[in-house]
């Protein structure tokens, strides 16, 4: 089962689209800190997503996906292997 769950605050607005085909399409990037031990050391998750929608969203709901909201993603992880120039990464 190919299950995964993210929280954390939007890095940017959320940008609306629409395919040929009429489907709307939200995407966003999620900052997701975490730190453990005695010094707390803040580090960063930057997880991308992509949100298929068969209706147009309303206003309300895309006056909250703005910068630095608070949100939660449930959906299933898919993963890219991009290799650059300098360095091999992978892109979740």
């Amino acid at each position: 089962m190919n299950v995964i769950s993210v929280r954390g605050r939007l890095a940017q607005d959320a940008k609306v689209s629409q395919t040929n085909s009429g489907l709307h399409l939200i995407k966003g990037t999620i900052a997701d800190n975490y730190g453990w031990g005695k010094d707390k050391e803040d580090k960063v998750n930057w997880v991308n997503f992509t949100r298929f929608l068969k209706k147009e969203p309303t206003q309300k709901y895309l006056d909250i996906l703005k910068k630095g909201a608070y949100i939660a993603v449930d959906g299933r992880l898919e993963t890219n292997k991009q290799i650059g120039r300098a360095s091999c990464r992978e892109r979740v």
